[in-house]
């Protein structure tokens, strides 16, 4: 039951973090606010058995920034 999520991204800075918007069986959504200018979202979904995400990150003035998708891979823990 994850109500927060952190992402790392080799494109981005620092880690960006946000708290779920959003808690279906299949989909969960994220809004997206600390590490990134003007806010993102992440979608995950569980599609035949994998999970796969979509990472939009949202500009100001710029509705969309940039947009990737594909599967997901948890980090490990240390």
């Amino acid at each position: 039951d994850q109500t927060e999520v952190t992402i790392s991204h080799p494109e981005l800075e620092k880690p960006v973090h946000g708290l779920r918007t959003r808690n279906e069986p299949n989909l969960w959504s994220y809004r997206l606010k600390e590490g990134l200018f003007a806010g993102g979202e992440l979608d995950i979904r569980l599609e035949n058995g994998r999970l796969q995400a979509q990472f939009d990150v949202l500009g100001s003035g710029t509705p969309l920034i940039s947009s990737e998708r594909g599967p997901l891979t948890e980090k490990p823990a240390r």
